[in-house]
């Protein structure tokens, strides 16, 4: 019995050390990892991170995709996250387990690829709602289809998608495929809302600097069964303001092509 429980002392009394160390290193490291996520996330908001997510609708996106609305906690999260499987790691290493080193060792190298991951798709969700936001605004003007902002986020997304799974050395070439025929498809919706819903505001544009040469603001005109006071000239259409106190807005192209009575102009 002596020949067993003498080597398992041996085994255990040797162990202790680095089990403790291991330990150690484990809760001093877990709270360094909390202290420092934290702090990074209040330097973050201090600086106005969250209120430029909440502005560019950063945070709406976030909410979508079923995360909070902080934009800085999500990156002290992160940071927080990576470096607890560093301590993991440290804490696992000190142990001695020989069977575990190589696993350490491709887990350790894999780790800032997994960083990088996550970065390009935080990357991809800012940049991809800073793009939906001018593509509404756009669309809103140019008479788009209302999806074409959406559509846009998806497809940014979609891209920083397959080049973050790229990096974590996921195969792609389906991936990447499909995210071809995403962009094909939105690019030919693209063609296809300036080909038909496009051609009037475009014309309506080319109009624009004759009309503001040729009437002033103050005048009062009759065009197109309307009659009223101009009270601005925009880029796509001329804005009268009829007897009855209503707002009319004419098409700029209407304002070369029809009959305009001028009833009385500025001095």
């Amino acid at each position: 019995m002596s020949r067993i429980l003498d080597p398992a002392q041996e085994a255990l009394g040797s162990g202790l050390p680095r089990i403790a160390a291991a330990l150690a290193i484990l809760v001093v490291g877990l709270l360094l990892a909390r202290l420092i996520g934290r702090s990074l996330s209040r330097g973050l908001d201090a600086a106005g991170v969250d209120r430029f997510g909440e502005r560019a609708g950063i945070h709406d996106s976030l909410e979508r995709f079923g995360m909070r609305r902080s934009l800085s906690k999500l990156v002290g999260r992160i940071v927080r996250s990576g470096l607890t499987i560093v301590v993991l790691l440290a804490a696992v290493s000190l142990l001695g387990l020989s069977v575990l080193d190589d696993a350490i060792n491709q887990a350790v190298l894999y780790l800032p690829r997994i960083l990088v991951a996550l970065a390009l798709l935080l990357a991809g969700i800012v940049i991809g709602t800073f793009a939906k936001g001018r593509m509404d605004r756009l669309a809103g003007q140019m008479d788009l289809p209302d999806l074409a902002g959406r559509a846009v986020e998806l497809l940014i997304l979609a891209v920083f998608a397959v080049t973050a799974l790229a990096q974590l050395g996921v195969a792609t070439s389906v991936l990447t495929l499909l995210v071809g025929l995403l962009l094909g498809g939105v690019i030919l919706a693209f063609a296809v809302a300036f080909g038909l819903g496009g051609r009037e505001v475009a014309r309506a544009l080319s109009t624009g600097r004759f009309v503001r040469d040729a009437y002033n603001v103050g005048e009062t005109i009759a065009v197109a069964g309307h009659r009223g006071e101009i009270t601005a000239v925009e880029s796509a259409s001329t804005v009268l303001r009829t007897t009855s106190g209503t707002t009319v807005r004419i098409p700029n192209h209407l304002m070369v092509e029809s009959v305009v009575e001028s009833f009385d102009a500025p001095a």
